[in-house]
């Protein structure tokens, strides 16, 4: 167990503990019963200010039971560079066998970090600007982190907070916050890249657990599914105050894509309060994705509570015309407030 004492550490200040602009950079692993822990000491304030394109944690080599927890996260920059990288990316060879991919990660926690862009910095878009990213990787869990205040005005698209992005298992995404971000898309998102359908069409991000997470006062879409996704069970998550008026360019709050046709989604005893489209019919959920002729294999939803905002003309489920007859649809106890009855809509 390795405590870092208070203090800031400044990653333009090479000499203050950085490594290849790595706050930590693991080459060797822990064990089940003994694992490596980089803590934030007890009742002590360990700042990272990340005034530099650096993290604090990336996974280059095969490691497994890592801990991170407990730091204070500053973002002073908003360049294509997040706080933490588990995992290599997806790739073809991930997609065929993820544990022989070098980079490859086993239980490692990311725990109890405080996130902040305070209003300037973060999430201003282009590919690796996400904050939390999962990829080839088993047994990840990322709990009780607190994602704010990040991703100033920017004319790119934002990226994401906590993102799934390549062939993984047993995930667990649970107690976090995501909160007061002006410029948003899919803040919690599983997807992976097709690479020509070599990574679609099976279980590549499956058995990923979604539960107790706060999704609140954002731009656009708390969560989507999409390439590459199989189960996943989604379960007492809040989103609240979506969408924001000054960056609309969604109409969804709960996009299910199910490109490659796998995702089989259980999505239960959610809180939802929106907006989906702020000027105009927006949707709860989308199903299918709209620009690519996929649809998701099956959705349930039970005992989920939403009270929309907006136009009367809002709907519970929109599918894409090319998901008029699947996925199967179906569940119970769902309460609703505003807006038309809760209804499946198909496409035009």
């Amino acid at each position: 167990m390795i405590y870092v004492r208070a203090g800031q550490y400044r990653a333009s200040d090479a000499a203050n503990g950085w490594f290849n602009d790595n706050f930590v950079r693991p080459d060797r692993s822990g064990t089940q019963a003994q694992p490596i822990a980089v803590l934030a000491y007890p009742g002590e304030v360990a700042e990272l200010l990340l005034d530099r394109p650096s993290k604090l944690f990336g996974n280059y080599e095969s490691v497994s039971d890592w801990t991170l927890a407990g730091f204070r996260i500053v973002l002073a920059h908003t360049q294509a560079s997040g706080v933490a990288m588990v995992g290599p990316p997806v790739s073809v060879a991930a997609c065929n066998n993820p544990a022989s991919v070098q980079g490859y990660a086993q239980r490692v926690r990311i725990v109890a970090l405080d996130i902040d862009g305070r209003d300037t910095g973060g999430m201003a878009g282009g590919s690796g600007g996400d904050i939390i990213e999962i990829g080839t990787s088993r047994d990840v869990q990322v709990l009780g982190n607190y994602i704010h205040n990040t991703s100033p005005a920017n004319p790119s698209e934002p990226t994401h907070a906590i993102y799934l992005s390549a062939p993984q298992q047993n995930t667990e995404v649970g107690w976090n916050r995501i909160q007061n971000i002006p410029h948003s898309r899919a803040l919690i998102q599983l997807h992976e890249d097709s690479f020509g359908g070599a990574c679609w069409g099976k279980d590549s991000i499956s058995d990923i657990k979604v539960h107790d997470n706060l999704v609140d006062n954002v731009a656009g879409q708390a969560f989507l599914m999409d390439g590459g996704v199989g189960a996943v069970e989604a379960w007492n998550n809040t989103f609240t105050r979506i969408h924001l008026a000054n960056d609309h360019r969604y109409e969804d709050v709960v996009a299910l894509r199910g490109s490659g046709n796998r995702l089989r989604l259980n999505f239960h005893d959610n809180v939802i309060t929106a907006n989906p489209n702020y000027t105009d019919a927006g949707y709860i959920f989308d199903v299918g994705n709209p620009a690519m002729v996929a649809c998701p294999m099956s959705l349930t939803f039970t005992n989920n509570r939403i009270t929309l905002t907006g136009e009367s003309s809002d709907v519970f489920v929109y599918r894409e015309s090319w998901c008029a007859s699947s996925p199967a649809i179906s569940g119970s106890g769902n309460t609703w407030t505003g807006g038309t009855a809760p209804a499946v809509t198909p496409g035009p």
